[in-house]
């Protein structure tokens, strides 16, 4: 996937986009990360930082049954000398299955050392791509962090067998702007739901090297790097 790079209204805007494949059949899957621009740095841990990062946000399972969830995680920087909006969603979600999208849901929450915020989003939703989780009403201060917890359930309501064997990409995007995009109603990505053949949601690539920036050089705090952050694969189906 490519990283994207915007001037909206003269405001800076730093993107960095993430890919995760889940796969709701036995297997497992790591699909890599783009690099973004300066500004925007992510972290698994919340202690090393690099300009892109190829690794789980989710935690790894086995098995997804109704009623299950993968708990997942990354940290954001305002790698800048200035204030920053912070805006995260999906900038990418294709299934194989128009099953899938309905039996998954996602809830995303960003934790500041002021305030938290988020929301939870259906797959199905006409709105699950390109929107905000997060509609923060203030920035993140220079070289402030935000904790960025998300939630991915696969739905206790799913009936039976429903969604067994089905694929699914998502991608995260991550944005940094100078304003609040979203009071000028400025989308966040143009991407929708999408329904395609299985064999377009091969990851085709395996995992690539955690910690370890575009470059291959680890990125630090203040070195002006942008960022990305990976994805994983999950494996499951219904019983």
């Amino acid at each position: 996937m490519n990283a994207r790079r915007a001037s909206q209204a003269g405001a800076g805007v730093a993107v960095a986009v993430a890919a995760l494949l889940l796969t709701v059949a036995p297997g497992a899957a790591i699909s890599p990360a783009t690099a973004a621009d300066s500004g925007l740095l992510l972290s698994a841990d919340g202690a090393s930082w690099f300009t892109s990062l190829n690794g789980n946000v989710f935690s790894a399972r086995g098995a997804l049954v109704p009623g299950d969830a993968l708990p997942g995680s990354f940290y954001v920087m305002n790698n800048r000398d200035t204030p920053a909006y912070l805006r995260v969603g999906l900038s990418d979600l294709a299934v194989s299955d128009a099953s899938l999208a309905s039996a998954l849901t996602l809830t995303a929450v960003a934790t500041t050392a002021s305030d938290a915020s988020g929301s939870t989003v259906g797959f199905a939703a006409p709105d699950a791509v390109c929107t905000d989780f997060l509609r923060r009403t203030g920035p993140l201060p220079p070289h402030g962090v935000a904790l960025v917890s998300a939630d991915l359930r696969f739905k206790q309501s799913t009936p039976g067998r429903s969604a067994q064997g089905e694929l699914a990409r998502i991608g995260f995007v991550v944005e940094l702007a100078d304003i609040d995009l979203n009071a000028t109603n400025t989308p966040l990505c143009d991407g929708v739901l999408e329904v395609v053949p299985p064999g377009e949601l091969d990851p085709g690539a395996g995992p690539g090297d955690p910690g370890l920036g575009g470059d291959g050089v680890p990125a630090t705090p203040g070195g002006g790097a942008g960022g990305g952050s990976g994805g994983s694969g999950a494996g499951g189906g219904t019983g």
